[in-house]
């Protein structure tokens, strides 16, 4: 019900359908009989105060993210072929397979023109993207994986890599 209660249009779907059907909801604090006009009055005002704290957490959240953007503290995940040197400073992967890989995916882009024939050449060839851990007991280490559209539409949407000359 809670979760329900964030989403203005699904929690009035809810009451709607609860309505017609002579539904019971329940929550830590009661159980509301939604054939009762109070209860269903009661509920709609739950699900706006549920609504507005969820607004006002994404405020607070995208305050506090601007907030360490301001400090130079905020972190994001870096595109294949980057990593944070030991300062902190974003650099190209010293892997010099990785470095060839993204190369050659750029490359082969540019000649084959589309995103999904990309995808099918790098598949059909078995060339896999070296995709550095974020998490875990093995973070920072180097993993092949088979690339997946999704990462080579990140890939290819941050366009530094080859322009900033080829550090073969």
């Amino acid at each position: 019900m809670s979760h329900l209660a964030r989403f203005s249009k699904d929690w009035h779907q809810l009451l709607e359908a609860g309505t017609l059907f002579g539904t019971l909801i329940g929550d830590l604090d009661e159980i509301y009989d939604l054939s009762h006009y109070n209860d269903r009055l009661l509920l709609g005002l739950k699900g706006i105060v549920s609504e507005a704290e969820l607004h006002l957490i994404k405020q607070r959240m995208d305050q506090g993210k601007r907030n360490k953007a301001r400090r130079g503290e905020l972190r994001f995940g870096l595109p294949i072929g980057y990593v944070r040197d030991t300062a902190g400073a974003i650099a190209f992967d010293p892997d010099a397979q990785v470095q060839q890989v993204v190369h050659f995916i750029f490359r082969k882009f540019d000649e084959l023109g589309t995103l999904h024939a990309l995808v099918c050449y790098l598949a059909r060839h078995g060339i896999g993207l070296g995709v550095r851990l974020r998490s875990g007991p093995a973070k920072g280490t180097l993993e092949w994986r088979c690339p997946k559209r999704t990462t080579l539409q990140a890939l290819l949407r941050n366009q530094q890599f080859p322009e900033k000359g080829n550090p073969q």
